[in-house]
């Protein structure tokens, strides 16, 4: 069973408790980072997950303080408020693995608190949250499971308790979490500071959560995304095998951002060797205005994926390096 309830709240943080002194707050309650958020004349809080209840507890975490992908331009049609989101692409919601969201292999791992000065999970947020309260204008987009218990808030002192929590990872689980696991459903956060035009972007996993990830040496190394004059059948992906065996490449697919797909046919790529693909025009086409290049084996499985903005797209008969 996936999440019932996942969507995204869009609003203005108003106070913030770090886990520390949340849990002062309420003993009983897990380690989070809280937020009030405002959006209107409603007021919501926001639980974001510092540590794991299973071992190993720290999570791991990757952040970006310029963060640019294409899902953010449908982030301007969320309204303020809570935007319930079908699970599914091309509606704002997250997928890990499936939008190229970010690099999975640099997450790394984070305590919620104790380690070195400036970087723990409460340290970083702290920097983060402070300078979104100070900044007029500032934007919280927290995707997650909402919920509302009716219940008086012991964080904040709210009447009626509701808000966003589960702002993680949300596949992978095992055992009595595997009921939530399930696609276009993950959690995260992200911050649009509008006095210098940037996005922050955290996304975060618990270590038990298990992502499947080739151990090819196979990788989208650059793609001519934009080519002078019509870009059907002009367009090119480069695949790079960074390896020491060649690699079989036959029945090996590239997808785009709408799941379209070009199907290589007798291709090996030698060790060490770069091949250049060029997309026929009537499967996978690259979008000018941003999108996703995914790279799948013969049996479906995630090889590669990488993202671009309409920003790396710009110039005509220009290859787009992504690594």
């Amino acid at each position: 069973m996936a999440l019932p309830f996942y969507g995204v709240l869009k609003g203005t943080i108003i106070d913030k408790l770090d886990s520390i002194e949340a849990v002062k707050k309420n003993p009983s309650g897990k380690p989070h980072y809280q937020l009030k958020v405002q959006t209107g004349n409603q007021t919501w809080r926001v639980a974001i997950n510092v540590k794991s209840d299973q071992d190993p507890p720290n999570l791991q975490v990757y952040r970006d303080e310029h963060y640019a992908h294409p899902i953010l331009t449908q982030f301007e049609s969320f309204a303020i408020g809570y935007t319930h989101l079908a699970s599914q692409a091309g509606t704002g919601a997250l997928d890990f693995i499936k939008e190229n969201l970010f690099d999975l292999s640099k997450m790394v791992v984070l305590p919620a608190t104790g380690g070195p000065s400036g970087n723990d999970l409460n340290d970083i947020f702290n920097v983060y949250i402070s300078h979104a309260m100070s900044t007029p204008g500032a934007l919280v987009y927290a995707f997650g499971s909402e919920w509302n218990d009716n219940k008086p808030d012991p964080y904040f002192n709210l009447t009626s308790g509701h808000g966003i929590h589960d702002i993680h990872f949300n596949q992978g689980n095992e055992g009595s979490h595997a009921k939530d696991n399930g696609e276009y459903q993950d959690g995260a956060f992200f911050i649009y500071y509008p006095d210098e035009k940037k996005w922050l972007a955290v996304f975060m996993k618990f270590q038990s959560q298990i992502i499947h990830v080739s151990s090819s040496t196979v990788s989208i190394s650059a793609a001519l995304i934009n080519p002078k004059g019509s870009d059907v059948g002009k367009e090119q992906v480069y695949l790079m095998n960074t390896g020491t065996k060649a690699i079989d490449l036959t029945g090996w697919s590239i997808a785009d951002s709408g799941k379209h797909k070009d199907v290589l046919g007798h291709i090996t790529l030698n060790a060490g060797d770069v091949y250049r693909y060029t997309l026929t025009g009537h499967g996978a086409a690259l979008s000018n205005n941003g999108g996703t290049i995914t790279l799948s084996d013969k049996d479906g499985h995630k090889v590669d994926g990488v993202s671009y903005t309409a920003k790396d797209a710009h110039t005509e008969g220009v290859v787009f390096r992504f690594k």
